[in-house]
């Protein structure tokens, strides 16, 4: 009967120490790259939804459309480099916590695309793992979403497209470097998804991670890669969430294809 007792008192702080969690989704528009949508219909609730963007009719439109918080960021405009438009977009995603100060104190910061209408279902087994082990990860992403053998040599070859040639050859050779230090290690990797990614602010190895994957950032642009690769020299660090439930959720498509 005391163990019983024992067990529901454990489990009611449990309960409690989890609804009190500060959980964000945040997302961001820049150089008007994406029509603007309101938060994604089926998000859960208790949810902050930040947007992040560079203009005044994006700004308007994101708070027509719901967002909690819509935080104008002028501090990249004008650029026109392709290459330089998506390390601007790689500091957003990293360096939030400078854009909207108090994500530092939020425990799980949830980052998206702002073309999702709707989350598929895996994000939601995702979005529990992440709760559930926030304490045990700066950085985590699903992976799976090509099946579950989709590796950075297969990521690398998806990523031979036409609108990203100005940073194929920067592309290939890092992630070639990480093909030959993963291999001499040993070690097995995973792709995993940056569309999709979580941070946990309040690690202690925040600033570790966080530095590691700018700086791969502005080198090449391929997110999944980089992901997939400080997962696999860093697994403590870095979270790889596995699912193969990537087909029902709904995206908007690109205002521009050509960045």
């Amino acid at each position: 009967m005391w163990g019983f007792l024992f067990f529901l008192d454990i489990y009611f702080i449990y309960y409690i120490f989890m609804e009190n969690l500060k959980i964000a989704y945040y997302t961001f528009n820049l150089y008007q790259y994406e029509y603007v949508l309101p938060p994604p219909q089926n998000i859960p609730s208790g949810i902050t939804t930040i947007y992040v963007t560079d203009n005044d009719d994006t700004e308007y439109g994101a708070l027509q459309n719901g967002w909690d918080k819509v935080i104008k960021f002028t501090n990249f405009v004008g650029e026109t480099d392709s290459f330089k438009m998506r390390v601007n977009i790689s500091y957003i995603k990293t360096f939030f916590y400078e854009i909207v100060p108090e994500l530092s104190e939020y425990d799980l910061v949830f980052m998206c695309d702002s073309n999702v209408k709707t989350l598929f279902d895996g994000w939601f087994d995702f979005y529990n793992d992440s709760i559930n082990n926030f304490e045990n990860f700066v950085l985590s992403a699903p992976s799976g979403y090509d099946g579950e053998n989709a590796d950075l040599q297969f990521e690398l070859l998806q990523s031979q497209q036409g609108r990203w040639r100005y940073n194929l050859d920067s592309m290939n050779n890092r992630v070639n470097w990480y093909i030959e230090q993963l291999n001499e290690k040993k070690l097995y990797n995973r792709v995993m998804s940056a569309k999709y990614m979580v941070w946990s602010p309040k690690h202690n190895d925040f600033d570790f991670i966080k530095d590691l994957f700018y700086d791969e950032s502005q080198i090449h642009i391929q997110g999944n890669i980089i992901l997939g690769y400080l997962q696999a020299i860093h697994p403590d660090k870095v979270r790889s969430f596995y699912t193969n439930k990537n087909q029902n959720g709904e995206v908007s498509t690109h205002k521009f294809t050509n960045r």
